[in-house]
């Protein structure tokens, strides 16, 4: 598979460093919501008290470094924003 994020990245305004920031933080958020889809589906299947926790806390994880990630990147843009006015 050829990636085409080298060939976007050059042509896109905002810095590659940026774009990557926002990518890994989709990914992020698709990996919690997976953890929580199998959450749900563990929890029909009567998964013992103990996996769940761990599960929770897991996604209760992801969901503290993607939030993290989410301010850290609003930052990013408004430095950037600051930095572009006149």
């Amino acid at each position: 598979m050829v990636s085409l994020s080298p060939v976007i990245l050059a042509n896109d305004p905002l810095p590659a460093e940026t774009i990557q920031e926002a990518d890994t933080l989709c990914h992020r958020a698709g990996d919690m919501l997976m953890r929580a889809s199998g959450l749900s589906g563990a929890m029909r299947r009567n998964m013992p008290l103990e996996g769940l926790e761990a599960t929770i806390a897991q996604i209760a994880d992801e969901a503290r470094c993607t939030l993290e990630a989410t301010v850290r990147l609003g930052e990013t843009l408004a430095r950037l924003k600051a930095r572009s006015a006149p």
